[in-house]
């Protein structure tokens, strides 16, 4: 017996996007998601190309909000795409300064505590990696540490809380010959960015590109 219709009854869902009543994501919110247009953009600290999929407000701040806490599909199918396209933009800034070689191992930032329950950007870059031709989805990063979350914090406080908070799990990932992307959902300062980049860079996987679901308002000051 299916438990949703009466759970309706008494806290009726409404989506999380424009509070339509019936679904946490309806149709219409998932198609205006769809259609974002991904851009490139010089991101402060990052010393790679770096694209994100529009800014952090409306409907995509929305979608990813809801994704990262609620496991609801109809968000995946949203964002997986759209992050999809965001690859695609990296792909060509990188390949204009001749270093996107294949195969391409899409690397997600861990959350921000030490055992996390879900790890959200890795549920996208999963998914993707495997609809994707010669791109292998490598978790390669997990926590050193539990760290505050990034939101609230200025941008010198953002980078001494990211400081040492990765380290490298032993994976076997083949570390010659192959383009690295780091994957975040969120870039507002690219303080977790950096720190990212540095641990993989010690290791000798260098990232070259990095890509992020939205970027906020920091981005661009």
């Amino acid at each position: 017996m299916r438990w949703e219709p009466w759970l309706d009854l008494v806290l009726p869902r409404q989506c999380r996007g424009c509070g339509r009543a019936g679904e946490l994501w309806c149709p219409r919110c998932a198609a205006a998601v769809a259609a974002t247009t991904p851009s490139s953009h010089p991101a402060p600290g990052i010393p790679v190309a770096f694209a994100a999929a529009g800014p952090h407000d409306g409907l995509l701040r929305a979608a990813i909000l809801t994704h990262k806490h609620d496991r609801n599909l109809a968000v995946r199918r949203s964002l997986v795409p759209l992050l999809g396209r965001t690859l695609a933009q990296a792909a060509v800034a990188a390949r204009a300064v001749g270093a996107w070689r294949p195969p391409v191992l899409l690397v997600p930032v861990p959350p921000s505590a030490l055992r996390p329950a879900r790890t959200p950007v890795a549920e996208l870059t999963a998914p993707l990696a495997a609809s994707l031709p010669q791109v292998v989805h490598a978790p390669v990063l997990v926590g050193a540490r539990r760290r505050r979350p990034q939101k609230g914090l200025s941008a010198v406080e953002r980078a001494r809380n990211v400081q040492g908070a990765f380290r490298l799990r032993p994976s076997g990932v083949a570390r010659a010959g192959v383009t690295v992307v780091l994957v975040d959902d969120v870039v507002t300062t690219g303080a977790t960015l950096v720190a990212a980049f540095e641990v993989l860079r010690a290791s000798g996987l260098r990232p070259v590109a990095a890509i992020a679901l939205a970027r906020a308002d920091a981005m661009g000051r």
